[in-house]
């Protein structure tokens, strides 16, 4: 049985570097911080040249991964603030309070009518 494929090491190279630089090419654009899009870049050559020697990757790597990325724009103008929350349900009813002290003594009445009279003694 035959193999199937490219066999030539040179056109491997060239056709995973075509890959890489590709997939370099689409993940570039989007707005994904730097470091992470690094880390991103490099992993993905690093998987295309497995069959490649270490110094062949570093060299790639640091080619195809060192593309500057665009300043950072200006910080957009704040949110509308959201609207009020419905109002709290009622609290339960607090303790009784202390007994209070005794007040004043009130002021004197009036004086009563007099009474009747006595009955007669023996």
């Amino acid at each position: 049985m035959t193999r199937i494929g490219v066999q030539n090491p040179v056109k491997k190279l060239m056709i995973v570097l075509a890959v890489a630089a590709l997939a370099l090419a689409v993940t570039s654009s989007s707005a994904m911080a730097m470091t992470a899009q690094e880390r991103s870049c490099q992993s993905t050559v690093k998987k295309a040249f497995l069959a490649a020697n270490a110094k062949s990757v570093a060299k790639a790597v640091k080619l195809l991964c060192s593309g500057k990325q665009g300043s950072e724009g200006a910080p957009g103008a704040p949110g509308k603030d959201g609207s009020n929350g419905a109002a709290g349900a009622a609290g339960a009813t607090g303790p009784q309070g202390k007994e209070g002290k005794e007040g004043p003594q009130g002021p004197q009445g009036t004086q009563g009518k007099e009474g009747k009279e006595g009955a007669q003694g023996k």
